[in-house]
């Protein structure tokens, strides 16, 4: 079964012998690819049954349904006696990801990782997991079809975790690895700025001034990290680094 790059990651991030929660799971592609692979039990939850009748039929068609545990439920409330190794919440908005956190932190503080991957959101996202303390001690971030998917680690109990300054838009850990997708996420993410700004100063109105100086604003950080990334590039010898 092939599996779409963010989901690969998050596979390959969780070790073979981990038993799994897959939060939101939708259609159980994960929850298979990790069956399939050798992983002894993957939960698969969902809040629609339906998504779960999905994902129990395609765990079927591959003969690993009596390893799928489907779980109709609104995060991991309630979950005492069924604690996995690693949860895995994916494809959700940051803002649902922080609500299932933070209703069920009495359970997932027990596992060994958590994964979390946000649609949307992710500042808020980025920021709610520093507030509350939780231990992110890695970010990636994807590139598939158009798109860019940031994903976090948290291994509850690490020292390790990421320094985060207040700029949560922004990734200093990818900053600091050199990251050439994040590189190229900033230059897009730059570009869509400027189209954004000649857009407004055509259509003028009340609050353009204070609505450029934001845009400004915001284009020069990522400026600095653009010039920090290339430099990095530069001084590691990288020639197809981050460039």
């Amino acid at each position: 079964m092939k599996l779409s790059q963010r989901l690969r990651w998050i596979a390959d991030a969780i070790p073979f012998h981990a038993v799994v929660a897959d939060v939101g799971c939708d259609h159980g592609k994960l929850a298979v690819f990790l069956l399939l692979r050798g992983n002894p039990r993957v939960f698969a939850v969902d809040i629609s049954r339906s998504s779960l009748e999905k994902a129990v039929r395609l765990a079927q068609n591959y003969g690993v349904d009596a390893k799928l545990y489907p779980k109709v439920s609104d995060g991991l409330r309630n979950w005492q006696d069924l604690l996995p190794n690693v949860v895995v919440i994916a494809g959700l908005s940051g803002k649902t990801i922080a609500n299932i956190l933070q209703d069920s932190r009495e359970i997932v503080s027990q596992c060994d990782q958590i994964l979390v991957q946000p649609m949307q959101g992710v500042p808020f996202l980025r920021k709610w997991l520093a507030e509350k303390d939780w231990p992110v001690v890695q970010e990636a971030l994807i590139q598939e079809e158009g798109r860019y998917f940031f994903i976090f680690r948290i291994v509850p109990g690490s020292n390790g975790r990421i320094q985060q300054k207040e700029d949560y838009t922004l990734s200093d850990y990818l900053l600091a690895q050199n990251d050439p997708v994040y590189y190229q996420w900033l230059v897009d993410r730059r570009e869509g700025d400027r189209r954004e700004r000649a857009r407004l100063i055509h259509r003028g109105g009340d609050g353009l001034q204070q609505a450029l100086a934001v845009i400004d604003a915001r284009r020069e950080t990522e400026g600095k990290h653009i010039a920090l990334l290339e430099k990095g590039a530069m001084e590691s010898g990288k020639s197809g680094g981050c460039l």
